[in-house]
């Protein structure tokens, strides 16, 4: 799929690519792309969470990203807890 809107639960950055003016989110299943093609967010930054990841989904250099379209498709949210059992 390509040139739909999608979206990601909480979402966590685990990787800053400046230099291609990207940033790679965790929502727990798994990571996805997100490029500033449509929105670029201002000083993103490792560990900062989102309450969801919305945007048109784009296959760009052979990878499947999302682009935000402004401000309102990434809302803060909560750190995730992580807790160890033992």
């Amino acid at each position: 799929l390509e040139a739909v809107v999608v979206q990601v639960g909480v979402a966590t950055i685990t990787a800053i690519n400046a230099g291609a003016g990207e940033f790679t989110v965790d929502d727990g299943a798994g990571t996805v792309a997100v490029d500033d093609f449509l929105f670029a967010l201002p000083s993103p930054a490792v560990n900062q969470t989102f309450a969801s990841v919305t945007g048109v989904l784009a296959r760009r250099s052979s990878v499947s990203k999302i682009e935000p379209r402004e401000l309102g498709d990434l809302p803060p949210g909560a750190p995730r807890r992580r807790c160890a059992l033992g």
